[in-house]
C-alpha cells in the first residue's frame, strides 16, 4: 500500500465489516477531502445519518501514518476509529447554530489571520480582506458555545453567497467583534513562561516602558490566546506598540495564535531573528498553526510595518553552507 487512497478504500471496507450491524445499516460511509488552513489536505469518511442528524467525519491522516511507520495494525486503527465514531454519538453540543443568516450570525463574528501566499487553495473559497504584509484576515462565525467549549466555522463564499452576506459588512462586523470578544494583550515573555496570569496587560498602560524596566521580548495575542496573531492587525494595536515601547520593533509571527515583539533597541540581528523564526516553523510549530516565516519591523515615525522577507534567511544559509 503506497498512498493514502488505497488505505482510504481498505479502511473502509473495514469499518462496513466491524461496524456494529444495527448501527451499520443506518449510515452510508463516505470518502472526503477537505482543505484545511494552511492548504492542509485532510482525508477522511463521514459517516452519513439516514435521520438527518449531523454526521460526524473521521479524519484518516493519522491512523495512516501510523499504519504505514508500523505503530498499529490496520484492525487496531480501524477499531479506534469506530470508536470514535460511537462516541461522537453521545457528544451532542449543547447549543447549535442553525440560522445562517446574516442577522443571526453578526453578533457571532470574529477574525482570524492567516497568509495569503501559504493559503491559496483555502482561499479559492474563503472570501477574505487583506491586511497587508501578505496577510488577511478570514471571518469565523462560532457556531457552538456550552459547557464543553465552543467551536467555529470559517465563512465560506458558498455560504456568503446562499445568504447573501455583504462582504464589507461581513468583516466590518467580523473584526468589530474580535476586538470586542478578544481584546489585544502586550505582556512580558518572562511573565507569560512563568504563567502569571495577573500579569499586566501593557497595552492599558498610560505610560512608557522605562528602559531600564524594558524586556528584550513580548507576547502580543488575544485575551483567550486563541488566533491571537490576529490583534496585530487591530484598529492602532501596532501604534500602540511602539507607544508602549518608545521606539521602533521587530514583530515575529510566532504562531496563529501571537506574534513576538522585539524592541529594536534589544540589539538583535533582523537575519537572526528570521532564522529562529523559519526553524521553528519547520522543527518546532505544528503545520497547522504556522503563521508565516517573514519578521516584520515596525517604524515609530513614519507609521509603517515593512516585511523583512524570509529569502534573506535562506541567502544567509546558502551563503554558510558555501564557506
Amino acid at each position: 500500500m503506497g498512498n493514502i487512497k488505497e488505505f482510504m478504500e481498505l479502511a473502509r471496507t473495514e469499518i462496513e465489516e466491524m461496524m456494529p450491524a444495527d448501527i451499520m445499516k443506518n449510515i452510508t460511509l463516505e470518502e472526503t477531502t477537505v482543505t484545511k488552513i494552511n492548504d492542509q489536505v485532510l482525508h477522511g469518511i463521514t459517516f452519513k445519518r439516514e435521520d438527518n442528524e449531523p454526521s460526524p467525519t473521521i479524519y484518516m491522516d493519522e491512523p495512516f501514518r501510523q499504519y504505514m511507520e508500523g505503530e498499529s495494525t490496520l484492525k487496531g486503527l480501524i477499531s479506534r476509529t469506530i470508536q470514535d465514531y460511537l462516541q461522537s454519538l453521545n457528544q451532542k453540543p449543547e447549543t447549535i447554530m442553525e440560522d445562517f443568516s446574516f442577522d443571526n450570525v453578526k453578533d457571532s463574528l470574529t477574525v482570524r489571520l492567516v497568509e495569503v501566499s501559504r493559503n491559496r487553495q483555502f482561499l479559492s473559497n474563503v472570501p477574505y480582506m487583506l491586511v497587508g504584509n501578505g496577510f488577511a484576515y478570514v471571518a469565523d462565525i462560532k457556531v457552538n458555545d456550552g459547557s464543553d467549549g465552543y467551536w467555529k466555522t470559517t465563512v465560506t463564499r458558498t455560504l456568503m453567497d446562499s445568504e447573501q452576506y455583504n462582504k464589507t459588512e461581513l468583516f466590518t462586523k467580523a473584526l468589530a467583534g474580535s476586538v470586542k470578544e478578544a481584546p489585544a494583550v502586550m505582556r512580558s515573555m518572562q511573565e507569560t513562561l512563568f504563567g502569571f496570569e495577573e500579569s499586566e496587560n501593557l497595552l492599558l498602560s498610560d505610560e512608557v516602558i522605562p528602559n531600564n524596566d524594558k524586556d528584550h521580548m513580548y507576547v502580543l495575542s488575544s485575551e483567550d490566546g486563541i488566533y491571537g496573531a490576529s490583534v496585530l492587525y487591530y484598529p492602532e494595536v501596532k501604534e500602540q506598540i511602539a507607544e508602549k515601547l518608545g521606539e521602533n520593533y521587530y514583530a515575529l509571527p510566532s504562531s496563529l495564535h501571537e506574534f513576538l515583539i522585539v524592541p529594536e533597541s534589544a540589539g538583535m540581528d533582523p537575519v537572526d531573528l528570521g532564522r529562529m523564526v523559519y526553524e521553528a516553523n519547520h522543527q518546532l510549530v505544528d503545520p497547522k498553526d504556522v503563521l508565516s516565516d517573514n519578521v516584520l519591523h515596525y517604524d515609530r515615525d513614519t507609521k509603517s510595518l515593512e516585511t523583512i522577507p524570509s529569502e534573506m534567511v535562506r541567502d544567509t544559509k546558502d551563503q554558510e553552507r558555501v564557506c
